[in-house]
């Protein structure tokens, strides 16, 4: 993305907020690139991704209210793109685990008794199911980084967050991940036995 003048961005947006249609023009011109460059790393299909810059820019455009400089313009739509490319790949669902076992393996703790084959009962579609079901960047990360595989620099890089905040991130969605799995792995063990009965 170009060098930007932050005083003449800020000009922009005071025109955007007033519906001024070539500050919105400029806008998208000078952001397209960075958010394209966002959202194609996110989703990997060129046609989906310009579906979600369009998306993206309008849904900026109708809420520049919202905006308060709180952060950069940059930053918070980012944000907005990043949100669109998680709402879209759980509308999709164009994910494919090809070793789910590999994927489990490294989400459990060296340490835990819990063993990765606990979890054979289980179909990639309802792995796929209850990693959609974390919350905010708790999902955004598990998807990044478990099975799209980026780097933790790259999602930092996506997300706008510092590496420290990632293992945080990190952290706690693996927990709340496997927290998840044990209650849907309870779920179906006593399923099993309440058919077995009939």
């Amino acid at each position: 993305m170009e060098t930007i003048n932050h005083h003449k961005i800020d000009s922009l947006i005071a025109l955007c907020k007033v519906g001024d249609a070539k500050a919105q023009y400029e806008i998208y011109n000078r952001f397209y690139k960075a958010m394209y460059a966002i959202a194609y790393k996110m989703v990997n299909d060129r046609s989906l991704t310009e579906d979600i810059l369009q998306e993206s820019f309008l849904n900026a455009f109708l809420s520049m209210d919202q905006f308060k400089n709180e952060a950069t313009f940059g930053t918070w739509l980012r944000k907005i793109v990043v949100n669109k490319c998680i709402d879209a790949l759980n509308k999709k669902r164009k994910i494919i685990l090809e070793d789910i076992s590999t994927v489990l393996n490294t989400l459990i703790d060296e340490n835990s008794k819990e063993d990765a084959s606990d979890y054979e009962q289980f179909r990639t579609d309802q792995i796929v199911d209850i990693i959609y079901s974390l919350k905010g960047k708790s999902k955004i990360i598990i998807i990044l980084y478990y099975i799209k595989g980026y780097g933790k620099r790259e999602i930092c890089d996506v997300m706008n967050i510092k590496l420290t905040n990632f293992h945080t991130i990190m952290f706690r969605a693996k927990k709340d991940l496997k927290r998840k799995m044990y209650v849907e792995r309870n779920q179906i063990f006593y399923s099993d036995i309440a058919q077995e009965r009939r």
